[in-house]
């Protein structure tokens, strides 16, 4: 029996709708090749991360101060309020329990698990971060990561080989302003809120008397961090707040004038921004 027109026994038009899906497919997955080629095993692990629901807590969590005078032991962790002007402060160093640099684990309760779990995430993702794009830079030495209950704090101070400013002004170092172009192009990508803090010597200012002094330097050197960290990317909207804390915060008490007490502290928040969508951001 002759066909009728159009018949040939199924449907014509099925195999288009078959050959778009494999199209769309095969083009997602390249983009996904693509995007797993051009991200850094850091954002790789930031971006699985993100869609972790303990990575990040949005709770939110108050500020102790900075270093609170306190010193690092030679593992780079702080522990006590009478430094030895020649411990290192080494860079990736968490803090131990069983001392009193145990500044998470023992005073952390149950009820704040689920932030601890985030710092604690937040920190490690900063350490491989910083393994990448500040080691190369031969500044370990002056540079380190500590978690503490409130924030994962990043310090950088000076020492007898390096300066991150210029003798009492703002002014900001060639090797200070590559190191703090690279933590903004890691901070960039996390949405926490993070807050800068800067810190003098006990030397005292010589600049105008009764107009500038270490408060005002102090406050200028860590908005001088700001704005090379948001020129390399970190979005503005995630500074919550910018402080200078002149003499008040020494690293090392027993010695005002130590170089180690000039330094900038970044604190990384648990909470999330408002700028939070814009992980992974590309904007200068």
């Amino acid at each position: 029996m002759a066909k009728k027109g159009g018949d040939d026994g199924g449907n014509p038009g099925v195999w288009k709708l078959v050959y778009a899906d494999f199209v769309t497919a095969m083009m997602a997955f390249f983009l996904i090749l693509w995007l797993a080629n051009t991200a850094s095993e850091a954002e790789r692990d930031l971006l699985a991360d993100y869609f972790n629901p303990i990575s990040v807590s949005r709770q939110q969590s108050g500020s102790d101060g900075a270093a609170a005078g306190q010193t690092n032991a030679k593992e780079g962790a702080q522990s006590s309020d009478k430094a030895d002007s020649n411990d290192p402060l080494t860079m990736g160093r968490t803090t131990k329990s069983g001392g009193p640099s145990d500044l998470v684990d023992s005073s952390v309760g149950e009820g704040n698990s689920g932030a601890d779990d985030g710092l604690k995430a937040l920190e490690e993702k900063l350490q491989v971060a910083f393994r990448q794009q500040v080691d190369p830079l031969g500044l370990n030495d002056v540079v380190y990561i500590e978690r503490r209950e409130d924030a994962v704090y990043i310090q950088i101070h000076d020492d007898e080989a390096f300066a991150m400013f210029s003798a009492g002004s703002a002014q900001m170092t060639p090797r200070a302003r590559e190191l703090f172009s690279n933590l903004g192009e890691i901070l960039r990508s996390i949405p926490n809120v993070i807050r800068i803090m800067g810190h003098t010597d006990g030397s005292p200012f010589s600049g105008n008397a009764g107009s500038r002094g270490n408060w005002e330097l102090s406050a200028d050197r860590a908005n001088s961090a700001r704005r090379v960290m948001e020129t390399a990317g970190l979005q503005t909207d995630r500074v919550e707040a910018v402080e200078g804390r002149a003499t008040r915060e020494p690293l090392v008490p027993s010695r005002p004038n130590d170089p180690k007490n000039r330094r900038i502290t970044i604190s990384v928040h648990s909470e999330v921004a408002a700028s939070g969508d814009l992980l992974f951001s590309t904007a200068p």
